[in-house]
């Protein structure tokens, strides 16, 4: 009878266990993913280089941030990381984007679940694209919902800029 009992208990705790762990994973999915492509082929030093951002809703809310801050046509609640082969990192200086014109209260899109919003971003407004190279551009974004503001990433696309 002891043993039964002890089986049950052991049963119980992982049965518990694995619904608790699944619950969390369930909490930690982001409920937005983030997709970039490059607009165009490759591009000339100098000239503007454009990517495509699409931010589609993967939760079960509504998602009312989006698009509510720009400075030189940048959603200001992405991060911009753009390297290229020859350095690390090929960012303005950090405070760009906070130095330009920023418009907040711009148009509000709330995204139902399933939704999505697409704009085209001046991605060479956030980083130096001067140089002929190939660049790796990403971007991310705080999760808004989150209480630990974690960053959901987007995909990596490569741009080439010629001489």
């Amino acid at each position: 009878m002891r043993i039964l009992l002890g089986l049950l208990l052991i049963a119980v705790s992982f049965g518990g266990t694995g619904a608790a762990r699944s619950a969390t994973a369930t909490q930690t999915a982001p409920p937005f993913s983030i997709t970039i492509r490059a607009s165009s082929a490759p591009v000339k030093a100098g000239s503007a280089v454009y990517v495509k951002v699409r931010l589609l809703n993967t939760s079960a809310h509504e998602i009312r941030e989006c698009g509510l801050g720009y400075s030189h046509g940048l959603d200001t609640s992405y991060r911009y990381n753009c390297p290229n082969s020859a350095t690390t990192a090929s960012r303005k200086n950090e405070k760009g984007l906070e130095q330009g014109l920023l418009t907040v209260g711009g148009e509000a899109h709330a995204l139902k679940p399933g939704e999505s919003y697409e704009e085209l971003a001046p991605i060479s407004e956030a980083c130096d694209m001067s140089e002929p190279g190939q660049y790796l551009v990403q971007l991310s974004r705080s999760d808004p919902g989150d209480p630990s503001r974690r960053a959901v990433t987007s995909n990596t696309i490569k741009t080439t800029v010629t001489p």
